[in-house]
């Protein structure tokens, strides 16, 4: 399904420029149906293409998926998180920046290889981890999202996404320290009593992966 959509992406936009008017179409809290651009298509496009162009049959997938995936970074690299949209930062706070953030994790190093994106898109992950850090200085308790409730448990997340670019970027251990300092802070909030299986929990043990076998995410496992 995720395949066929990608596909009707390129059939409808092939062009970078015309990937602004990328619609998907889903169904909003209301029950109304939206069609029109959305944050959230970036990462479903990326994780598309790391399974059909990164790993099928020894990285020689079909390379349409990648010229689509890099498109839709090119329009995510200039789209105002902050702007109203649907499902706004204002309301979704971490699970925003959390997905779009996986449209860079994922794709990096072909982003990084294409020298007509790749300032806007380090401008971008930038402003994302920049916010990120906003974030973790702030007792769970102070944060908008509490880490327990709704959008709040992706906050498990973004250690993830930090983690893959203490690799990515000369930062020194910055961002992996951050992140092993959130990591403990959310483990205190779920071992605090029974341990239950919920977002937070399950978004944690993906920034765990990743801190212990870095890439292993992005890895086929065929």
């Amino acid at each position: 399904m995720v395949a066929a959509a990608v596909d009707g992406i390129n059939q409808l936009a092939p062009e970078q420029g015309n990937l602004g008017k990328m619609a998907v179409i889903i169904q909003g809290t209301d029950g109304a149906l939206i069609s029109k651009p959305f944050w959230l298509a970036a990462p479903v496009v990326w994780a598309t293409t790391i399974e059909r162009f990164v790993n099928r049959d020894g990285n020689t997938g079909d390379k349409h998926y990648l010229k689509t995936a890099l498109g839709v970074t090119g329009w995510l690299n200039h789209l105002d998180l902050t702007k109203d949209q649907p499902f706004p930062l204002s309301q979704q706070g971490p699970a925003m920046v959390f997905y779009v953030m996986e449209n860079y994790s994922a794709g990096w190093p072909y982003v990084e290889e294409d020298k007509a994106m790749n300032k806007a898109a380090l401008d971008k992950v930038n402003w994302c981890l920049n916010w990120i850090a906003e974030q973790q200085v702030k007792s769970a308790a102070e944060r908008d999202w509490l880490p327990t409730k709704g959008w709040g448990m992706k906050f498990g997340g973004l250690p993830f996404h930090e983690y893959i670019f203490s690799n990515h970027l000369p930062v020194d251990g910055k961002l992996s320290s951050a992140a092993d300092t959130e990591m403990r802070r959310l483990a205190a909030i779920v071992f605090a009593g029974k341990p239950e299986f919920t977002q937070l929990s399950a978004f944690m043990m993906m920034s765990y992966a990743e801190r212990l076998n870095a890439g292993a995410m992005y890895r086929s496992s065929r």
